[in-house]
This record gives C-alpha cells, structure tokens and sequence, in this order.
C-alpha cells in the first residue's frame, strides 16, 4: 500500500473530528473526503460530499434512532467513491461503512469521539441494534480519548485503542493493519 489512501470520512454528526483527521491525512499524503450533510470545516486539499437526507419527521414520530435520514444517500456516496476505507464517527453513520465495506474490497472503522451514556444506549428504538451491528462489522472500533474508552469498557466490554482524530500516523496504521488482514 505504497500509493495514496482514499478515505471517506462519514460525519454526520462529528464534523470537526472528521475534518481534524481530514487535514492530517491530506497533510501525510492520502486522499480524504469528508461525506456530511453539512460539511463544516474542510480543510484543503478534502473532497466534500454533502449528503442530502431524507425527510425524517415519520421516523421521529416512531421514536426510531436519530440520525438515520441520510443513510440512503451515504451508501451512494461509498459506492460511487472508489474508497479504499469508510470511517465513521458515530454508530449510525458506520451502518453505511460496514454494508459498502462487505460489498467492496475496503475496510470500515467506526471512532467513537463521545464517551457512552447508559442512559442513551436504548432510548430509542434501533439504537441498541445499530450500535450492536456498527461495533460488530466493522473492521476496527476506536476512542478519541481515554474517557471514551473507558466508556466503552464499561458499557460494551470493548477494549479498544486511543487514536486522537488529528494522529494521522495512528489511524495510517489501523487502515494499513486491516488492509493487510483482508
């Protein structure tokens, strides 16, 4: 994996951690696109994509998760990409990674940048399931922060590695460690 990396960073919600690691990879080398329904904060030399959503009043009436609108139009975005990795920074935008990662030949990774509440996990129907399936298929699970980390030890029983959203050596390796054991 000599030549460039062209990673789709999904942030629906985690724009500025994105944009962090957008700028890094840019400033190593590598090929970032910053998928977003409102992307905030792209940093030169970042693709931006913005993600159109769906309406999502039906889904709010239901007390279905949050945050589910622009799935559909993420997982055209992936396709479309030419990606050669899919990292997400929240549970619901991972879905996206992990169903293009098992169609295509690139790897998903999922950061967590906030720590996890109890008391959010099942509040609403499908978050428990989305973050089961998101931790479970992607190729590698990440904290932005030890308090992150410990959050998702107490709650999930994930040990999982601190990979701050600016350390583009950091997410270079994991990127470069599952390419090599796929």
């Amino acid at each position: 994996m000599s030549q460039p990396l062209r990673v789709a960073l999904l942030a629906s919600a985690s724009s500025e951690e994105a944009a962090l690691l957008a700028g890094a990879l840019h400033g190593a080398g590598h090929l970032p696109a910053l998928l977003a329904p409102d992307p905030v904060g792209a940093p030169a030399g970042t693709e931006v994509v913005r993600l159109r959503s769906l309406p999502d009043r039906p889904l709010a009436f239901r007390q279905i998760g949050d945050g589910l609108a622009h799935l559909p139009h993420a997982c055209v975005a992936l396709a479309r990409g030419r990606f050669d990795v899919a990292h997400a920074f929240t549970p619901v935008d991972a879905l996206a990674a992990v169903a293009w990662a098992r169609r295509s030949s690139g790897v998903a990774v999922l950061t967590f940048v906030e720590p996890l509440q109890r008391e959010t996990i099942g509040d609403r129907r499908f978050r428990l399931t989305t973050l089961k399936r998101s931790v479970g298929g992607a190729g590698a699970v990440l904290a932005a922060t030890d308090e992150v980390r410990r959050s998702l030890r107490r709650l999930l029983a994930l040990d999982v590695r601190v990979v701050a959203p600016p350390d583009a050596a950091g997410h270079l390796a994991v990127y470069r460690e599952l390419h090599a054991s796929s």
